[in-house]
């Protein structure tokens, strides 16, 4: 049986790890990216009452709003230097509670955006109106939240994977995922947005090999 050997290697803000086949002795890097939303128009919630976005809430809210069912979308635009075609291994989103949430019956897919078609805007379904990824990622049953604390998506490196395998992608660009509301309940979780503080802002990570 094959067997890979990892050898980790440091430098600031990255994290880069070495994958060798000692049948072959191909090496491949596998890089670690960051990327925190820069500005408060890169998060918004859009309501499928009135699918209106609202871009200046200090929280995100997950499956449901106001008693409506609610898209969340997010724009990453920082620190993401992911070739074209590189390969994901992972990728996921950790945000912070904004608000203690226990209801059960909590569910959400996770889509990405198949182009950038830039900051969210007011108009009219400008979430969930956006051309789809056809790769997608269940959160159902989304646990318990507590305010303060940190949570983490599933891992949704097949969305990442399709941006970066499309033709219209170019090293650096935006990514853009949504999450789009699937439990037939009102129930939600909140997390923190952009506009409460950059500091709790979501946060997401994307592996890659090269």
């Amino acid at each position: 049986m094959k067997k890979l050997f990892w050898l980790l290697l440091f430098s600031v803000g990255i994290l880069n790890a070495q994958l060798i086949d000692p049948y072959s002795h191909q090496t491949l890097t596998e890089t670690t990216v960051t990327s925190v939303i820069a500005t408060g128009t890169d998060d918004a919630e859009e309501d499928t009452a009135t699918n209106t976005p609202d871009l200046g809430s200090s929280d995100l809210e997950f499956n449901a709003d106001s008693g409506n069912q609610s898209w969340v979308g997010i724009r990453f635009t920082t620190n993401l230097n992911i070739p074209a075609g590189a390969t994901i291994t992972e990728a996921y989103i950790t945000f912070q509670c904004n608000q203690s949430q226990s209801s059960s019956d909590v569910d959400v897919d996770i889509h990405g955006e198949v182009s950038d078609t830039g900051t969210f805007s007011g108009a009219i379904a400008n979430v969930s109106g956006r051309t789809l990824t056809t790769a997608w990622e269940d959160w159902d049953d989304i646990e318990s939240w507590t305010i303060d604390l940190y949570y983490q998506t599933p891992d949704f490196a097949s969305v990442v994977q399709e941006i970066v395998n499309d033709g219209g992608y170019t090293q650096g660009d935006a990514i853009v995922i949504l999450f789009e509301p699937t439990a037939a309940s009102t129930n939600r979780r909140i997390a923190a947005s952009q506009n409460h503080t950059t500091r709790d802002a979501p946060e997401l990570t994307v592996k890659y090999l090269e």
